[in-house]
């Protein structure tokens, strides 16, 4: 006997117990005050036995339809958890996110996560969570947005508490940069300096091909010292001194470029070729060489990178 045959007698049985009830409550006055509990029990037991015996087959041809739809229904259920993708194993996961960090050969990147394990669990988690949901592609995807994110938030802090000949060296190669790119690729120079701020893309091949791996390594290598010399508290220095020098640059900057063409360093202008492009790399390189000049370039670092000026 199938379950779907239990399942029909046992409602035919349950119909009829129901007629019974129905029934002995009819006719039970009937019977005197005595028997009328027994003449109840009676009709139900009779309807139940009546149910099973004459209505199977009366309400089977409405109930099995009920019951094939609902079998199938199940089976469409147990096929498709049949064939969800398996989970894949911890090790390969984990095997997946070290070779993509280690593809990245980003020292800077490196650094910070040496220096904050909180942020580098966090990101760990969200590239095994982006592989598992897309492969490689979406985890070299989701590296790339950390790392990007790890540069805009980080560089600042950093910068601003490293030691004095750790932070000149790199603005230096920082300033290298800047005048390969505004010689090879003003327009890729300008969305490196600006691009975040106005929202634009930036194209990393480009950039690398611009100036070259060497280069860019280097300035990583530099930052990567910034970070790992990097004092916890920002240090004290002369900010009153640091005030000065940088209104006193800006005044060259505002003079150098123009009214209609300063907002090319302020992220509130696009260039609108590669003239204005390059104008704005080389006034940005300008800005590094009047700082670098001044007797305490380091405190003026130091409050530029930590807030103290709007340009660059």
């Amino acid at each position: 006997m199938s379950w779907d045959e239990i399942l029909i007698i046992a409602l035919a049985c349950s119909a009829g117990m129901i007629a019974g009830l129905v029934l002995g409550w009819l006719v039970s006055p009937l019977a005197g005050a005595k028997a009328k509990k027994s003449v109840g029990g009676i009709m139900v037991i009779a309807g139940a036995i009546a149910g099973y015996a004459f209505l199977p087959s009366v309400i089977s041809p409405f109930v099995q339809p009920r019951l094939d739809q609902y079998a199938g229904e199940a089976a469409g259920e147990t096929a498709a958890a049949a064939i969800v993708t398996p989970e894949i194993p911890e090790e390969v996961v984990s095997d997946a996110v070290e070779d993509a960090m280690t593809g990245l050969n980003d020292p800077f990147f490196d650094a910070v996560l040496e220096r904050e394990p909180n942020r580098s669990a966090q990101i760990r988690t969200r590239l095994a969570a982006a592989y598992r949901r897309g492969g490689e592609d979406a985890l070299l995807a989701s590296l790339m947005e950390a790392d990007q994110e790890i540069l805009q938030s980080a560089f600042p802090y950093y910068m601003a508490r490293a030691q004095a000949s750790d932070l000149i060296s790199a603005v230096e190669q920082i300033r290298v940069v800047i005048a390969t790119l505004s010689d090879n690729d003003p327009m890729t120079c300008h969305t490196w300096l600006y691009g975040g701020m106005l929202g634009e893309p930036f194209d990393f091949n480009r950039y690398l091909a611009a100036i070259g791996p060497a280069t860019h390594m280097e300035m990583q290598t530099r930052l990567g010292a910034v970070v790992r010399g990097a004092s916890d508290i920002l240090p004290d220095y002369d900010e009153t001194h640091a005030m000065i020098v940088l209104d006193e640059v800006r005044v060259v900057l505002n003079n150098q470029l123009g009214d209609e063409k300063v907002g090319l360093i302020m992220a509130t202008q696009q260039p609108g070729n590669e003239n204005d492009a390059r104008l704005a790399c080389d006034a940005s390189g300008d800005y590094y060489d009047l700082i670098l000049q001044d007797t305490k370039a380091v405190d003026v670092l130091r409050h530029r990178y930590s807030g103290g000026h709007e340009f660059l």
